[in-house]
C-alpha cells in the first residue's frame, strides 16, 4: 500500500538514492582495486552486487513509497537490474578498454542508464499490484 504524503516516483528522490549508492560503490571500486589490487572489473561487479540491495530497499520505501515489498517488486528489480549491470559492467569493460579511466567511465555510463533504469522503475518495477489497488 502506498503512502499519501507525496508524490511517488520523483525523479529527484530516485537520483538521490542512485548518486549516494553510486558513491558507495565508486568507494568499494577504488577499494577493491586500488588497496587490495583486486582487478577493477571484479571490484566494479562486487560494488554492484552490494548497491543492489541499497536501491532496492531506497526505492521501495523512499522513492515509490510503497509500506510493504513483495516479492514481485523485488524479482521485477532483481531482473531489471541484472540487465542494467550486466549492460553497465560491458560498457565499463570496453570503455576502460579503449584507454578511458574507469571511475570516468563508469561514472558517465552510470548517469546514462539511471535515466533509463528511473523510467522503467517507475512503469514496470514499483507499480501498484492489481489487488492493491481494489483494496482502496
Amino acid at each position: 500500500m502506498r503512502s499519501h504524503t507525496q508524490s511517488p516516483g520523483n525523479y529527484f528522490l530516485f537520483a538521490i538514492g542512485g548518486f549516494v549508492v553510486f558513491i558507495g560503490e565508486l568507494l568499494v571500486t577504488i577499494i577493491l582495486t586500488e588497496l587490495f589490487g583486486l582487478w577493477v572489473m571484479y571490484s566494479y561487479a562486487i560494488a554492484l552486487i552490494i548497491g543492489l540491495f541499497f536501491l532496492f530497499m531506497y526505492h521501495t520505501y523512499v522513492t515509490f513509497h510503497l509500506n510493504d515489498h513483495s516479492y514481485v517488486h523485488l524479482t521485477k528489480f532483481g531482473l531489471l537490474y541484472l540487465f542494467v549491470y550486466l549492460l553497465s559492467w560491458d560498457l565499463v569493460l570496453v570503455a576502460t578498454k579503449l584507454g578511458y579511466h574507469y571511475l570516468l567511465s563508469i561514472t558517465l555510463i552510470s548517469f546514462v542508464l539511471s535515466l533509463l533504469s528511473y523510467k522503467a522503475n517507475k512503469k514496470w518495477v514499483f507499480v501498484e499490484e492489481k489487488n492493491e489497488k481494489k483494496k482502496e
